[in-house]
This record gives structure tokens, sequence and C-alpha cells, in this order.
């Protein structure tokens, strides 16, 4: 009996990340109620294909988590920034957190 493989998570290079970003905020009118439809992901993610370089092939679905994890990030980072998490947070070391901490 073969055995099944656990699928491997989406490996995200900083030019797709870049890519995405510009595509959204060229797109930010198609919000709806303060995040994007579907049909923009889907759009999205064609047009990142053509930055794919390895590794499976972003669709709308995975363009969604991710920016829902670049939203959360953002959100988490603005509430260290603004000091409001009683932790302490500069613009030009993070955390400063260093080590295997910081991957």
């Amino acid at each position: 009996m073969a055995s099944v493989k656990e699928p491997r998570a989406v490996k995200w290079h900083t030019c797709k990340v870049d890519a995405l970003m510009d595509y959204l905020v060229e797109h930010h009118g198609e919000q709806g109620n303060g995040s994007f439809k579907d049909a923009t992901f889907t759009t999205a993610a064609e047009h990142l294909k053509a930055f794919h370089v390895m590794g499976k092939i972003k669709d709308g679905t995975s363009l969604k988590n991710k920016w829902s994890t670049l939203k959360r990030t953002f959100t988490s980072i603005e509430t260290y920034r603004n000091h409001k998490s009683g932790f302490h947070w500069d613009n030009q070391n993070g955390a400063n957190i260093h080590g295997a901490t910081t991957e």
C-alpha cells in the first residue's frame, strides 16, 4: 500500500509577496466590506503565474490565506509599535529578537 504524502506548505518568495501586494494595491477598489472578494484573489493568482519559479503554483485560496497572514502580522506589529502591547518595539530593530526565533 502506497503511503500518502502530507501536503507541503506553500513557500512564498519575496518577489511573489511583493507582486501580490502590488496587485492588491492596484485593485484596492475591488474591496467590499473591508476585504477583497474571492474573484480578486483568483485574478491575482493568474497575475502571479508570471512570477512562478518552482513549487506549487498559487491559487486564489493560497493568496487569500497569505493576505490574511500579512494583515495579522501587520496588525501585530502596529500594536507593538504603538506601545499598546507593553512590549518594546522600534522601527530599526523590531522587537529585537535574534537567532532561530526570527525565522
